[in-house]
């Protein structure tokens, strides 16, 4: 019976729905019900004739199309019979019938087609997915001025902070002056490399002590640290103790005791070169000509501690436990050892090139007395 109504289906869908009788009378086809076998057969009748079967259970032919997506919706050519066949429904309303998320009535989503068929894409979208009250810019028409819709602090409006993002999608960052500047001075004083001889401090953070009482003797606020680096082996490789590791990566200013800028923030400080020189000591008084100009530091450009076999360390123990790879000149678990043999990093306060924080070449023995750079944090 299916094979029977198939090739029914596909012949009426070669035949006029309205022929001309002999005579000029015209004719209409019909399906008629067959009620001894329920089945329907297309009959072309006269058309007078038409409204009498249509009221005793006869149609007229159905025009369907196919629905190769399965969403109820159809496209392609038309054909008719007397039955829909299964994957075929009664309308061509299909902009993609090769996918069933697309038809009349579907959700339009972010994408870049048409979902709902009605000859426009993307139509009428807002995406707010951080949940700020804003929606973000994107391919989607409708959408709104968010410039980050993956962080609810961040829309028009919001208050500016320090932190290196245009809080208020206004397309500046960090304005307003709402990133404090930090204070960086050249130590007034003179320091050998011994800095954590013989003590159970690394040399590093004695120098930090160092640089703090010159800040708090000059009535300076704030916490300062040296600009030196160091590095702890622990038997199983160095662990790095450099200055990227220690300080605070300040998203403002740097500036000297006098207001002069030495850097925009962190990125301008460490990348190779600086605005001015670090030449005013913490009572905001200048390098003297001819003074002593060169800086420990064992710290490259990029705040990275140098090798640790050129920083005034002492190196592992006799007995080869673990050693301390940082500024000392001795042991800070035994007796001092001898700065003599040592050697360590150092810059210049008078440059701005990358020599301000030491070359390669920048090596001497740690019995010298050198400034130290001292930042706020």
């Amino acid at each position: 019976m299916a094979r029977k109504l198939t090739l029914l289906v596909l012949l009426t869908a070669l035949l006029p729905a309205v022929a001309l009788a002999k005579g000029g009378q015209p004719k209409q086809d019909v399906c008629h019900l067959d009620k001894d076998s329920g089945t329907f057969s297309i009959i072309n009748v006269a058309a007078p004739a038409v409204p009498a079967h249509l009221a005793h259970g006869d149609h007229l032919p159905i025009t369907f199309w196919a629905d190769n997506d399965g969403d109820g919706f159809g496209a392609g050519p038309a054909m008719m019979g007397c039955v829909v066949p299964p994957g075929f429904v009664e309308n061509d309303d299909d902009c993609d019938d090769t996918n069933a998320a697309v038809h009349p009535g579907a959700t339009e989503v972010c994408n870049g087609v048409d979902d709902d068929c009605d000859g426009e894409i993307d139509e009428g979208l807002t995406f707010d997915d951080d949940g700020d009250g804003f929606t973000s810019t994107g391919s989607c028409e409708g959408s709104a001025d968010d410039c980050d819709d993956t962080n609810a602090a961040v829309h028009p409006g919001a208050a500016e902070v320090c932190n290196g993002v245009d809080d208020d999608c206004d397309g500046a960052t960090d304005e307003g002056g709402v990133c404090a500047n930090k204070v960086v001075f050249l130590s007034s004083q003179l320091f050998d490399g011994n800095f954590g001889a013989g003590q159970e401090v690394l040399g590093h953070l004695a120098a930090d002590q160092r640089c703090q009482d010159l800040a708090t003797a000059a009535s300076l606020s704030g916490t300062f640290k040296a600009w030196l680096s160091g590095r702890v082996d622990t038997g199983a490789g160095p662990l790095p103790h450099g200055v990227v590791d220690r300080f605070t990566q300040n998203p403002g200013p740097y500036v000297l005791v006098n207001g002069t800028q030495v850097a925009d923030n962190w990125a301008d400080l460490t990348d190779g070169t600086l605005d001015h020189a670090i030449d005013r000591t913490e009572a905001n008084l200048p390098l003297a000509d001819g003074a002593e100009e060169r800086v420990w530091t064992n710290t490259t450009t990029a705040a990275l501690a140098w090798d640790n076999s050129t920083n005034c360390a002492l190196g592992p123990t006799p007995d080869n436990s673990p050693g301390i790879h940082t500024w000392s000149c001795g042991s800070p678990v035994g007796s001092p050892g001898d700065c003599q043999f040592q050697s360590g990093k150092f810059g210049l306060a008078t440059s701005t090139t990358s020599s301000w924080t030491g070359t390669s070449s920048s090596n001497i023995n740690c019995t010298n007395t050198f400034h130290l750079y001292c930042f706020e944090q």
